[in-house]
């Protein structure tokens, strides 16, 4: 008997980052927004920061940069899954201190 091989979805390291294929070798593009939902579970009632209670988001302290399904800051996908759902790596925010939190990253960077 002659089995195929069952192909599935398949995280490859690259000099860009972390990328997901499909089954047809197709890039995906939303695999790390989907992996980062997990880590809603760690959200908070209350901004760590201000105190309020609306717009709250997920902070995550270690850096998981990511565009058009690249993700940079971890070396593998276990470690990354590791960063998404450990709780010690993620902070519940509003987003107006959100956004300054990554507004002063930036500013550090540029100097």
């Amino acid at each position: 008997m002659n089995k195929k091989k069952k192909r599935r979805n398949v995280v490859r390291k690259t000099k860009d980052g972390l990328v997901k294929y499909n089954k047809k070798g197709r890039r995906l593009t939303n695999w790390v927004t989907a992996l980062k939902k997990k880590s809603r579970r760690f959200l908070k009632d209350k901004c760590e920061e201000c105190g309020t209670t609306e717009n709250l988001t997920i902070h995550h302290k270690k850096e998981i940069r990511g565009s058009n399904g690249v993700v940079k800051g971890a070396s593998s996908y276990d470690e990354l899954v590791r960063m998404v759902t450990n709780e010690k790596n993620c902070m519940t925010l509003c987003r107006e201190c959100h956004d300054e939190v990554h507004n002063i990253r930036r500013n550090k960077k540029i100097e």
